[in-house]
C-alpha cells in the first residue's frame, strides 16, 4: 500500500494551501483550480528531483509577459508524476510567484507512468513560421525574421525572446521589404556565402539610420559585387570576403551572429566616413552606433 493514491496523497496534507489536498495521484486526474502566487510557491516546493535547471531568464521574460497582460492561458495543463511531483510548468509556477499574477482556471493534470518526466516536451514545437501562418502571416525566410529579431534585442539573448513579442516585432518593423530584397538579390550561390542573421541584421540596424545608403551598400556586399555609385568599393569587398570566409569555418551560434552583426556595421562606417581597413576587428563590447 506503501504506493497507492491515498499514502502518496497523505504526502501533502500538511501544505498550508487547501487547495492541494484536492490533487489526487491518480492517472487522468485533472483538476481546474486558480494557482495564486501563494499556491505557485507550494507547487515550486514539490518539484521533481530530476527536473531540469530552471533558466531564470525565460522565467523573467514570461513574468514581464503576464505583468502587462501579453500573456495568455491556454490549455496546457501543470503536470505532475505519480508522487505528485511537479514534472512540467516550473518556469510558468515561477513566473507566477515573480509577478504576483494569479493564474486564472489552470488545469493541473496527473500522469502516474513510469518515468513519464522523461516523455514529456518531445512533440515537434510550433515553430515562428507555424505561428506566422496562423496569424495569416505570408512566409518569411528564417533569415530574415531571425535578423529582425536579433537586431531589436541587441544582439544578444534573442533566441530567448517569447514568440508573441517576436510576432510583434516583426510585424512592426518598417524594413521588412527592404530585408528580403537584400536577401533575394544575393542569388543562391552568393546567397549562402554572404547572407547571415548576424550580417542581416547588422544591415537593418544601419538601414533604420540611412536607408537609402544602406541599401546601396549591403547590396553591394550580399551580391560580392563591391559597385557603390559607379565605384568600386573597397569595404564592401572586405565584408564579402569575411562573411564568406567565416560561413565556411564556423558554425551557427549567439556568438557568431554577435561579430557578424558588429563587423557589419563596422565595414558600414568605415565606408560612410571614408576609411578604408583590410581586416574587421571586434573585441566584443556594446553595439556599434551606426554613422549616418
Amino acid at each position: 500500500m506503501t504506493n497507492s493514491p491515498q499514502t502518496q496523497l497523505k504526502k501533502i496534507l500538511s501544505a498550508k494551501d487547501d487547495r492541494l489536498r484536492a490533487l489526487r495521484a491518480i492517472d487522468g486526474s485533472i483538476e481546474l483550480m486558480d494557482i495564486t502566487p501563494d499556491f505557485a510557491a507550494e507547487l515550486l516546493r514539490r518539484r521533481h528531483p530530476h527536473q531540469r535547471s530552471l533558466k531564470e531568464r525565460y522565467v523573467a521574460d514570461l513574468a514581464d509577459a503576464m505583468t502587462d497582460g501579453r500573456w495568455r492561458w491556454t490549455a496546457d495543463a501543470i503536470r505532475l508524476d505519480g508522487d505528485l511531483f511537479v514534472i512540467d510548468g516550473q518556469h510558468r509556477l515561477s513566473a507566477v510567484v515573480k509577478s504576483g499574477v494569479t493564474m486564472k482556471d489552470a488545469l493541473i493534470a496527473t500522469v502516474t507512468g513510469k518515468d513519464v518526466i522523461l516523455s514529456i516536451d518531445q512533440n515537434r514545437p510550433r515553430t515562428l513560421t507555424d505561428m506566422r501562418a496562423t496569424h495569416g502571416q505570408p512566409v518569411m525566410s528564417r533569415t530574415v525574421s531571425g535578423a529582425i529579431i536579433a537586431e531589436s534585442a541587441d544582439w544578444s539573448q534573442w533566441r530567448g525572446m517569447p514568440r508573441e513579442l517576436q510576432l510583434r516585432t516583426i510585424e512592426e518593423c518598417p524594413f521588412t521589404d527592404d530585408l528580403e530584397s537584400l536577401f533575394l538579390n544575393a542569388g543562391d550561390r552568393n546567397r549562402r556565402a554572404t547572407i547571415s542573421v548576424g550580417s542581416l541584421s547588422g544591415a537593418l540596424r544601419c538601414l533604420r539610420t540611412n536607408r537609402d545608403d544602406a541599401m546601396k551598400f549591403f547590396t553591394a556586399v550580399f551580391s560580392m559585387n563591391p559597385i557603390v555609385n559607379g565605384e568600386e568599393t573597397e569595404m564592401a569587398r572586405v565584408l564579402y570576403i569575411f562573411l564568406a570566409e567565416s560561413k565556411a569555418t564556423s558554425y551557427s551560434s549567439e556568438q557568431r551572429v554577435i561579430e557578424h552583426a558588429y563587423k557589419t556595421v563596422s565595414a558600414y562606417n568605415h565606408w560612410k566616413t571614408g576609411r578604408v581597413v583590410s581586416r574587421l576587428m571586434w573585441k566584443g563590447g556594446t553595439p556599434l552606433e551606426v554613422v549616418g
